[in-house]
């Protein structure tokens, strides 16, 4: 029972009648090529604007419960290159996008001006209601000209950013230019969230990244800019995350103003027991090393740079001192499963030391090394 309807990719698909492409072709977007797309509407025909509103007015007909209604395009970056939606264009390069290259300009002012005449013709006959879209790929730019309808709700996902830095991370351009996004979305509009990408790197090795210093800083600002919520996309691999680090984000989720230092003492006192103090050591200087290192990425490709051989070292005696201090049940399995997933770190950094130096067979010797600590872990 959502109060506010999620719009997945492609579900612009829902409220389009794609098989009037080939009688009513000037509904749908123009390629560059000159074809017709008849999966992303028009964004400046007004017969367009009534055929979705139909669909969509259609639906809150059938489901008179419903709060909101949700659409977003496919996936990717499609633009209509249709001369009089082109017109409505800013010309403003999307954060990754080249100038002067007319694919990988922002659409926002096209997608949501678009959006806000729907709006205008569902509240004909039902006042109230909400329509949902997505603030993601070429419309994750605050629109210019445009000012969202009071009942637009804007999903925003930034998918490019990096994952390892705070919004407050001065020293990181990409967290520095999405917190700038989402404030400007939060001025324009009151039905802002966030979906989120919350596994810290969207291809991994499944290597350790703590979040303690990324989530104290992310979480009341969000809150404090008039974010609404959020939803996270995930996945659930302790081994990467942290244990810490899960319980800290569902507290901050819960609760902003929560007092992290004591809820970490909290959870490290009760997770290891008498191995607290060494494998809080652990794991803050790790958490230190994310938050401070000037790489910046969400692929684990630019991990190894962040797990140099000093941060390594100490951190081999912190689990080393947890594994004798940890002398009773829970707390010796607990600390021997973090050992493990240790001695996986230092795998992965063997395989891709091997791998830089172009011994495959060691590289491969190592990622087999890796998937016998996961079974173990």
């Amino acid at each position: 029972n959502e109060f506010f309807h999620v719009p997945g990719d492609s579900s612009i698909r829902n409220v389009l009648q794609s098989d009037l492409v080939t009688t009513k072709p000037e509904l749908f977007d123009l390629n560059p090529d000159g074809t017709r797309n008849p999966h992303y509407p028009n964004l400046s025909n007004p017969d367009a604007v009534q055929m979705v509103a139909d669909k969509v007015k259609q639906w809150f007909s059938e489901h008179p419960e419903a709060t909101s209604y949700g659409f977003a395009p496919d996936d990717g970056m499609p633009r209509d290159y249709n001369p009089e939606t082109l017109k409505l264009s800013v010309g403003l390069p999307e954060v990754q996008g080249r100038p002067g290259v007319a694919a990988e300009l922002s659409v926002s002012d096209e997608w949501f001006g678009f959006v806000n005449k729907v709006i205008a013709e569902v509240h004909k006959e039902h006042p109230g209601v909400y329509i949902s879209t997505n603030g993601y790929a070429n419309r994750d730019i605050a629109p210019i000209t445009v000012k969202p309808d009071p009942s637009t709700v804007v999903m925003f996902a930034a998918i490019w950013s990096c994952t390892l830095h705070g919004y407050d991370t001065e020293h990181c351009w990409q967290k520095t230019r999405q917190a700038q996004m989402l404030r400007k979305w939060a001025e324009l509009c009151p039905n802002v969230w966030i979906y989120g990408y919350n596994y810290n790197m969207l291809v991994s090795g499944l290597t350790l990244l703590p979040e303690f210093t990324k989530l104290r800083q992310d979480l009341p600002l969000l809150k404090k800019w008039g974010i609404i919520g959020f939803m996270d996309e995930t996945r659930n691999v302790w081994m990467e995350s942290g244990i810490g680090s899960r319980y800290l984000r569902a507290r901050l989720e819960w609760d902003t103003d929560v007092n992290v230092d004591a809820l970490l003492d909290e959870f490290f006192s009760q997770w290891y027991g008498p191995a607290a103090e060494p494998m809080k050591a652990y794991y803050y200087a790790l958490d230190r090393a994310v938050a401070e290192g000037s790489v910046h990425g969400h692929e684990d490709r630019c991990l190894p740079e962040l797990y140099t051989a000093d941060l390594l070292n100490g951190m081999r005696r912190q689990v080393t001192m947890a594994k004798a201090a940890a002398d009773s049940e829970p707390y010796a399995t607990r600390v021997k499963a973090e050992e493990l997933i240790y001695d996986h770190l230092r795998a992965y950094m063997a395989m891709t030391d091997a791998d830089l130096e172009g011994d495959f067979t060691e590289a491969a010797k190592q990622a087999a090394q890796m998937l016998s600590y996961r079974r173990q872990i």
